[in-house]
């Protein structure tokens, strides 16, 4: 990554979204996602099981 963002308790984003037609300009209406990691000194809480399909589905 070459421009990181450290933060220690929690961090908050606000992304405003324009787009520009022949019209004019608009508010754009994409789908965003977003994934963070994190690193434990020791494994805590983890058998190595991922779980069935059935417990994997989104609720």
């Amino acid at each position: 990554m070459l421009d990181p963002i450290h933060f220690a308790e929690d961090l908050r984003v606000t992304q405003q979204m324009i787009g520009d037609w022949d019209n004019g300009l608009f508010e754009r209406n994409d789908d965003l996602a977003g994934v963070a990691y994190w690193y434990l000194d020791r494994p805590i809480g983890v058998d190595g099981q991922i779980g069935t399909r059935e417990e994997r589905r989104p609720r």
